[in-house]
């Protein structure tokens, strides 16, 4: 996939910082969009479904812990990896940010190649995993390469995924719930084994029932195929579709 079809959102107050992270991102060949607080991210994501988003933590209207854990209460956005911008440089608000399901942090003042590195790398590790090892992902060749001492945990992870994703309210604490394990425990377990969030994998496997029916003519719409696999809204749906399969 070419660069320029990668989409950024940045949600971040402060103006200057806001220009100046996107034309360095333009530059690079990345569709940027903005988002002054994390409300207006927060509906920004949902509109746009953007790759990557990268935020502030200290805003008004609603911060940038609120703002990730919104994010991740949605099924549709809940798999788009976060980074976090923080002024706070304390141990425990940097973990606070991971644990609230941000995938990588900067400090303020931070160093704008190194923002960009962290951008590519996880696009790059993302891309390179799921056409590895994600064609598989429904099938039982999928649990059946996890290491023995995982694959107990791996087949009642798909087993709960493919029986469930059918609701459209369904994801990472729904699924921690029907494992009996917590979500900070997911999180870390199937990052461990997938190289993706709890999130993502949710959504491949949706994505992959939803070509699975298509494809063998199961089903006569994308509409209809879409509400199959748990997606709210048909355009949402579309839109994620063809990204993954053309």
């Amino acid at each position: 996939m070419a660069e320029a079809e990668y989409t950024i959102l940045l949600v971040e107050d402060d103006e200057a910082v806001r220009e100046s992270v996107v034309e360095l991102i333009s530059m690079y060949g990345y569709d940027c969009l903005q988002a002054e607080n994390g409300q207006i991210g927060l509906e920004t994501a949902k509109e746009e479904t953007p790759d990557i988003i990268v935020s502030d933590v200290m805003m008004p209207v609603m911060d940038g812990f609120t703002f990730v854990k919104e994010v991740l209460k949605d099924p549709e956005i809940a798999h788009i990896p976060i980074i976090m911008l923080t002024a706070k440089v304390e141990e425990q608000d940097m973990l606070e940010g991971l644990e609230s399901g941000a995938v990588d942090y900067l400090t303020k003042p931070f160093n704008s190649k190194e923002l960009l590195f962290k951008v590519r790398n996880i696009l790059k590790s993302r891309d390179e995993f799921k056409s590895k090892n994600w064609q598989n992902l429904l099938s039982e060749s999928f649990v059946e390469d996890t290491y023995d001492e995982d694959k107990e945990f791996m087949k009642d992870l798909y087993k709960v995924v493919t029986s469930k994703m059918e609701s459209s309210n369904f994801g990472v604490t729904e699924l921690a719930a029907d494992l009996n394990v917590s979500e900070r425990n997911l999180y870390r377990k199937v990052k461990e084994l997938t190289g993706e969030p709890v999130a993502a994998f949710i959504r491949e496997a949706r994505l992959q029932r939803a070509h699975q029916l298509l494809s063998g003519n199961q089903v006569k719409t994308k509409s209809e195929a879409a509400y199959k696999v748990g997606f709210k809204s048909p355009r949402h749906f579309s839109k994620a579709y063809k990204k993954r399969f053309g």
